[in-house]
């Protein structure tokens, strides 16, 4: 799926409220032709089916586990299959190309989900699916990804007589 079908997707999404369940249920609703956009209800039912595909497909990895090591590994083994985790790596390349900065976020984005995901098979060896996800949504929303501006990252080195007379927060003198 394309990132201009799912913004489609999302939009329709929010204008009509449909959430959960809901996307079980073939799309109907449209906007009337001189008010809004008009949506390809055929487009985005081709979207939706897939996504609900995909979710019952891990749902089936994952249902009726007991264990975080379990759902884990079935999470895993979903996103592997789809090549989520290869597709993901890929795209890592191209950001790196395009921006380290931003390259270093996704990378800290990552580490810390498995690092949720690994805390939670620690401590928990019992736990429902719904316990789980709610442990990893909450862990997911208290991560802050800490990186250096690339433009804050600079050292000036020059003689103090060629100085340009441009104000820095700090600075030091070396020599005497």
């Amino acid at each position: 799926i394309d990132v201009d079908n799912v913004n489609e997707f999302e939009n329709y999404l929010r204008e009509f409220g449909i959430a959960g369940y809901m996307l079980e249920t073939k799309f109907t609703h449209n906007n009337k032709k001189e008010v809004n956009h008009i949506y390809d209800l055929d487009q985005l039912n081709d979207i939706r089916e897939k996504i609900v595909n995909t979710l019952a497909d891990l749902k089936t990895r994952v249902l009726g586990k007991n264990t975080a090591k379990d759902i884990t590994c079935g999470i895993y083994e979903h996103l592997k299959e789809m090549c989520v985790i290869e597709k993901y790596e890929q795209e890592l390349n191209i950001v790196r190309e395009e921006s380290v900065n931003e390259y270093n976020k996704q990378i800290q984005i990552v580490s810390k989900m498995y690092e949720i995901m690994d805390n939670i098979v620690l401590a928990y060896e019992k736990i429902d699916v719904k316990e789980y996800l709610e442990l990893l949504e909450y862990g997911a929303k208290e991560q802050i990804t800490d990186t250096i501006p690339e433009k804050i990252d600079q050292v000036y080195i020059s003689d103090i007589n060629k100085n340009r007379g441009t104000s820095k927060k700090i600075g030091y003198i070396i020599g005497a």
